[in-house]
């Protein structure tokens, strides 16, 4: 088999988590066994590092039940298909859960025969889905019935700088297309998967997009899609309001990275352009989009890239560019090896930061490459013997679509330049930490407190906030999390003749015996054993 898809269980019964765990043959049905969890709690944990392709979850369970689980899963992790291991008494349940959208159900007890014949059907399943992502014939009939051109070519109008708002409109309404005219915000997102495939390879790249688009976004969002003259896939969104345009455009971008990077050979990425009020202005968010999608790709590590993420607060002044090509050059007159590194060094990570424009780092670039040359010519520095003859190195500079090869034209050049450090939004970054750390301490009491939510507050992505969040406090979102939630119940146990499960609910946690456990985990003591050496408050 081909592929292997990953299976996680929760089950609070060792015996049945680590039965099947142990005499299940799940290479030869197709899977790769990833964990076995004990309570809901734990599997979120799980999934948050490595997710899954499909959970296997008992319905009662302390702490989190089944159906609680799968409910943050289908919100958290849409593609995980959900089985539930019921007994005949919670039947009831099961049926409501297989209405939520839960796969199937299995009933206890579990015998082996049912278990493989599941997997095998479940296996089945998720080949054809995969299949229907892959197969060019599905891809080229979707082809074959997408949008006439006349359409497309007005979508594309829309992206141009000056675009004849009454012509546009006419035809919005003579195409029925469906977007409002008046009224709305709109905002744009741009979408390129990366391969090194053939023209036919990215039309049919752009098609998965559209399915994935369909499937994900059609119950919940207004938008519409379409190629641009670089047959990028564009998405146009509009909205009422601008916060919550942008949060669900932010959202829904995720999940479509997430959902085609496990169907398409390549890499995807995507690019957010701030909302904009009127249909005329539609070209101002798509510019902002593609100059996101265009850093997006040239630092390579953060596949969904906002325009407002960009900037931070302001772009650097122009004064403050370094000028490389100067300390390139003292490096090489002085013969300073060491000096020359890390100038090149400085170089990259200062690419590498995402408050810089492309348009910045072309300029640049191309500025300290004249430089050099320059002063090659002044000083009799032979720079001009790293280019092969007849090229030309503007060119080839300005080529480099990604720090990568920018990177592998500079190790050409100077035959030294060590690896890629990667910096941060200082600025920015540490403003959004302050204001999730205030946000935690508000909200920490309440017990679905999660990162989804907080990261919607501060309109920022996941993966963003969980990098800048790590490097400012040393921790990670549940981390921290759990510090302050823990620092209060002490402060709790130690002045307040509250009850341990009383504690345990104005700090967050409803189940009294896991914040018990959690507290004994996290101090040391039991909340009982730590009131009674450290409370100053006579407890009878």
């Amino acid at each position: 088999m081909d592929t292997l898809y990953t299976f996680l269980i929760v089950d609070d019964e060792p015996v049945i988590r680590e039965g099947m765990r142990d005499h299940i043959p799940w290479e030869d049905l197709g899977f790769r066994f990833l964990a076995a969890c004990g309570n809901g709690n734990e599997a979120l944990e799980a999934l948050e590092k490595t997710p899954a392709d499909v959970v296997m979850t008992d319905i009662c369970m302390p702490f989190m039940d089944g159906l609680a689980l799968a409910r943050h899963i289908r919100e958290q992790f849409p593609a995980t298909k959900i089985i539930l291991l019921t007994g005949y008494d919670e039947f009831d349940y099961a049926h409501q859960a297989l209405k939520l959208g839960v796969h199937d159900y299995l009933l206890k007890p579990i015998t082996p025969s049912s278990l493989r014949e599941m997997l095998r059907s479940l296996r089945e399943k998720l080949d054809e889905e995969r299949k229907r992502f892959k197969d060019e014939q599905f891809l080229r009939k979707q082809l074959e019935e997408s949008l006439p051109l006349l359409k497309e070519r007005i979508l594309n109008r829309l992206l141009s700088p000056e675009p004849d708002s009454s012509d546009i409109e006419a035809h919005i309404r003579f195409l029925n297309l469906p977007i409002p005219v008046t009224g709305v915000q709109y905002s744009v997102s741009v979408i390129e998967t990366i391969t090194n495939g053939s023209t036919e390879s990215a039309v049919m790249n752009h098609l998965s997009v559209v399915s994935a688009v369909r499937e994900i976004l059609q119950p919940t969002t207004s938008w519409i899609d379409f190629r641009n003259v670089r047959n990028q896939s564009v998405l146009l969104f509009w909205g009422t309001n601008t916060k919550g345009l942008y949060r669900e455009t932010l959202w829904a971008a995720e999940l479509l990275e997430r959902r085609l990077s496990s169907y398409i050979h390549g890499t995807v990425h995507i690019g957010i352009g701030n909302p904009v009020p009127a249909l005329v202005q539609v070209h101002q968010s798509y510019k902002e989009a593609m100059e996101a999608l265009q850093l997006s790709i040239l630092q390579g590590h953060r596949r969904v890239l906002p325009y407002r993420e960009i900037m931070g607060n302001n772009y650097l002044e122009k004064s403050s560019v370094p000028h490389w090509g100067r300390e390139i050059c003292k490096a090489l007159i002085l013969g300073e090896e060491k000096n020359l590194l890390q100038t090149l060094e400085r170089m990259k990570e200062y690419f590498r930061s995402s408050v810089h424009r492309v348009e910045e780092y072309h300029l640049s670039v191309t500025f300290t490459l004249a430089y050099l040359l320059q002063s090659a010519e002044e000083l009799q520095i032979p720079i001009l013997d790293f280019f092969s003859e007849g090229s030309n190195p503007f060119l080839e500079v300005q080529d480099c679509r990604t720090l990568e090869e920018m990177e592998a034209w500079f190790l050409r050049f100077s035959h030294k330049i060590a690896q890629y450090l990667r910096s941060q939004q200082e600025d920015f970054s540490l403003q959004k930490v302050r204001e999730a750390e205030l946000f935690i301490q508000e909200h920490y009491p309440d017990s679905d407190l999660n990162i989804g939510q907080l990261c919607k507050e501060l309109s920022i992505s996941t993966s963003y906030f969980s990098v800048i969040f790590k490097k400012h406090t040393g921790k990670t979102f549940l981390e921290y999390l759990t510090e302050k939630r823990m620092e209060k119940a002490k402060e709790l146990l130690r002045t307040t003749h509250l009850k341990t499960y009383e504690v345990a609910e104005k700090v967050g946690y409803q189940d009294p015996h896991y914040f018990s456990l959690l507290f004994r985990k996290t101090v040391g003591l039991t909340p009982t054993a730590y009131r009674s050496e450290g409370s100053h408050v006579n407890m009878e």
